[in-house]
């Protein structure tokens, strides 16, 4: 039982439990980034555009835990009335 559990966190199965322990390696426990990269599957330059989305996504009020979570594919949603038009304004000011 020990050695599953030591497993599910040196292996982890999903992408956002993957992207955390890389960036918990990376800020937390001071790891250099070739080897926090190599050992969790990323190329160099994909784990700093990593690093440099999470400081972003926190610099901008962003609640960390939102960072982790799987981005839906596909159209955004319309709103409440069914007009896009206003969340099309919307992106395009940000």
């Amino acid at each position: 039982m020990s050695s599953e559990l030591s497993n599910y966190f040196s292996a982890p199965a999903s992408k956002a439990q993957k992207k955390y322990e890389a960036l918990r390696s990376f800020f937390y426990e001071k790891r250099p980034a070739d080897e926090v990269a190599e050992r969790f599957g990323y190329r160099l330059s994909a784990l700093y555009s990593l690093t440099r989305d999470f400081r972003d996504f926190l610099k901008n009020a962003g609640e960390e835990d939102m960072f982790f979570l799987a981005k839906k594919a596909g159209r955004r949603e319309k709103d409440a009335e069914g007009n896009i038009t206003a969340l099309i304004v919307n992106l395009r000011k940000k």
